[in-house]
């Protein structure tokens, strides 16, 4: 597939995740309840992880990526709004922040490692990781 191909077939899977964050975020405002939406998230990113690791066929790993990305935006949008609004002063809420986004991208140190070229198409060791990862992440929320 060319470059503007596979980045055509990106807009719908962040569409999904948009919308999926919308519908999300406006029913956990009105409920005020964030931990659940949380840990549903990462369920579903596991469930899409694992479509990509069965490596079935392109049309099952593409579905995949359409459960990641919706478990992503939920998880990560509701994971900030959850720890700034328990935050009492802006100087905190501002640390708090911070330290959420910073803890988020330490991924970037092992990601390298675990979707070297050499595990190509099947990326075994990265995807394994990730889900232990939202596993450990749904005992913690």
């Amino acid at each position: 597939w060319s470059d503007a191909v596979v980045n055509a077939l990106t807009i719908p899977v962040y569409l999904v995740g948009f919308g999926t964050y919308l519908l999300v975020a406006s029913y956990s405002d009105k409920i005020q309840k964030r931990g659940i939406f949380c840990i549903s998230g990462a369920a579903v990113m596991i469930i899409g992880y694992a479509l990509l690791l069965a490596h079935a066929n392109v049309a099952s790993r593409f579905v995949g990526c359409f459960f990641i990305s919706a478990g992503l935006w939920v998880c990560s949008g509701s994971g900030m709004a959850w720890v700034t609004v328990n935050q009492p002063r802006y100087g905190k809420r501002a640390f708090a922040s911070g330290i959420f986004i910073t803890i988020g991208n330490a991924a970037g140190v092992a990601a390298p490692f675990l979707y070297e070229g050499k595990f190509r198409p099947r990326y075994i060791p990265g995807y394994s990781a990730t889900i232990g990862m939202l596993l450990f992440a749904m005992c913690v929320h």
